[in-house]
């Protein structure tokens, strides 16, 4: 009896040491396959493409330029990523009479070598503008990243531009994990104390 016992208890043991040893190798491997998934992106090339204007007022077209730059100003003051500079993709795609997101997107992905892109359209529904943004892998076509729809008024068409630079800065600097569309970032109060520690 009392060896039975023995036996059963050493094999209780041996059941929860092989069970410990698989979910510790399961943990490891998963933690460097997100070691090189993070790695990989911020070794990424990306560009910012001039968010596309569907307002169908050409005087609006600025709003989607200033975006697409200070997005991109950001990401190169940052040094995580190797940024195409605003002024090759604004000769590739606004310079080059190329406005919608489509064209655009077949332009730069032909002409550079690209990993990512961050693109965007705004629209107007009254007094308002409604901008959406989105961040797209290249390479695995597919979206990683979409904001929520970005609502402001059109006196003040900044807002949703620094609404809109927020939320994909927030998804790239923060981001440690694979993330779905529904999936948000931090707001930009944790970005903004990010930076104030880089100070």
């Amino acid at each position: 009896k009392d060896n039975s016992k023995k036996q059963l208890l050493k094999f209780g043991l041996f059941a929860i040491l092989i069970i410990g040893l698989v979910l510790f190798g399961y943990y490891t491997l998963n933690t460097l396959e997100h070691k090189r998934e993070v790695t990989a992106i911020r070794n990424a090339a990306i560009a910012i493409i001039p968010f596309e204007n569907q307002t169908g007022r050409s005087e609006l077209n600025s709003i989607g330029q200033v975006a697409a730059d200070f997005i991109s100003t950001n990401l190169i003051q940052n040094q995580f990523w190797k940024v195409i500079p605003t002024q090759e993709v604004f000769r590739k795609t606004v310079y080059a009479g190329v406005l919608t997101n489509t064209e655009a997107e077949k332009k730069i992905t032909d002409q550079s070598s690209m990993d990512y892109l961050v693109v965007g359209h705004y629209n107007l529904i009254g007094d308002s503008v409604m901008l959406v943004a989105s961040v797209n892998d290249i390479v695995e076509n597919k979206i990683l990243y979409t904001t929520p729809v970005i609502k402001c008024s059109i006196t003040n068409p900044m807002k949703a531009v620094t609404d809109a630079q927020q939320f994909i800065l927030g998804y790239l600097m923060f981001s440690t994990e694979k993330e779905s569309l529904t999936t948000r970032p931090p707001k930009y109060d944790a970005y903004q104390v990010y930076l104030k520690g880089m100070e």
